[in-house]
């Protein structure tokens, strides 16, 4: 079901989006809310769009409110994406985490999981450079604002198309198990990873200490007070000598505290302070 958004359906639509989520749209996002939301108004019931944006501010279980984002959210991902940064995981961090900080633990955050695939290519780095697992204290958790994406990654079920992106038929026949629906992370590995629904810009100091973030192609999406603030809640959860990497098409900028930055055979990573 097609509805062209009018110019100020876009600006109310744009507003509560990023009110909901911290996602920064425009009026040249008309296109994109004419392309997904069509289908969550017929379901709804209504005839357009600014009657869809009316019935989600009335929705006291704010289960609209969530379908809207999920609807918008770009959820963008693949396997090994940007691989220099997986690289740097495997060859820096990784191992002077367990060379100098703990060597047995170690806690990972991917705060923008989508469906799963950048949290099991972590879960892959650390089985290759660890072999047996059983002797340490590893925890992956991944989060996202869309409840409908991090279904699909917890259950770490692949199709065809997904595992060609980014992942090597060695790495596919050693950490996967073929299944009627697609090819689904081994068990070791998938219960190293727990999922969470959570927006960057609420508190998250109970989430705990970690040892390495992961906030790849977030903040690209967000105005530039809630940058900081992202970067700030993010800080509270990085223990002091912990890493932070952002997208390899993002910078915190000059002024990065409390974050030093590092770079590593041309990669650059963030070092809390």
């Amino acid at each position: 079901m097609a509805l062209s958004p009018t110019p100020a359906e876009v600006r109310e639509l744009a507003r509560y989006l990023n009110e909901a989520s911290g996602i920064e749209l425009d009026e040249t996002k008309g296109y994109l809310f004419e392309a997904r939301l069509g289908k969550l108004a017929f379901e709804t019931g209504c005839e357009s769009l600014s009657g869809l944006l009316e019935k989600a501010r009335k929705d006291v279980s704010q289960k609209l409110r969530g379908a809207l984002v999920d609807a918008v959210s770009t959820n963008e991902t693949s396997f090994f994406r940007e691989p220099a940064q997986f690289n740097l995981l495997a060859h820096d961090i990784f191992p002077r985490h367990f060379e100098k900080q703990d060597p047995k633990r170690l806690r990972i955050w991917c705060a923008a999981a989508s469906t799963g695939q950048e949290i099991y290519s972590v879960a892959i780095v650390l089985k290759e450079m660890l072999g047996s697992l059983v002797n340490y204290q590893l925890q992956i958790l991944g989060t996202d604002i869309s409840g409908a994406v991090l279904e699909r990654a917890s259950k770490g079920i692949f199709s065809q198309l997904e595992v060609s992106r980014g992942l090597s038929a060695e790495r596919l026949s050693r950490h996967f198990t073929k299944k009627p629906e697609g090819y689904q992370i081994c068990d070791e590995l998938r219960s190293l990873s727990t999922f969470q629904k959570l927006n960057l810009l609420d508190a998250t100091t109970a989430l705990g200490k970690f040892d390495v973030i992961l906030c790849r192609n977030v903040a690209i999406y967000f105005s530039a007070p809630n940058r900081a603030k992202l970067f700030h809640n993010l800080a509270q959860n990085l223990r002091s000598g912990g890493s932070l990497l952002v997208s390899m098409t993002e910078t915190l900028g000059s002024n990065c505290a409390p974050y030093t930055r590092r770079d590593f055979r041309g990669v650059t990573y963030y070092e809390r302070t």
